[in-house]
């Protein structure tokens, strides 16, 4: 669990931090309706950044893709946030 501390202590995740706060619930699934360029202007960096970041996380199963670009955080995105926040 160390190595995945020492992975988010970054953009990754601020970007998490995002997705989670502009959460939001339609008919029991929660997801992020933010667009790439929203997501780029909360974090001061490019559209492609972010979407380099994202399939990062995809890849490492912090994210599911849904239909029209939105995401859905996973369990793990729930226990890494909760983790660092309480020790940042």
């Amino acid at each position: 669990m160390q190595e995945e501390l020492i992975f988010f202590t970054n953009d990754y995740f601020k970007l998490l931090q995002i997705l989670k706060r502009e959460e939001r619930v339609v008919n029991n699934t929660a997801f992020s309706p933010l667009l790439y360029k929203e997501i780029a202007e909360q974090m001061n960096c490019s559209r492609q950044t972010v979407g380099k970041y994202i399939q990062i996380l995809k890849e490492h199963e912090y994210v599911i893709p849904l239909t029209r670009g939105r995401l859905q955080l996973t369990q793990k995105s729930y226990d890494v946030l909760e983790r660092l926040q309480s020790e940042v």
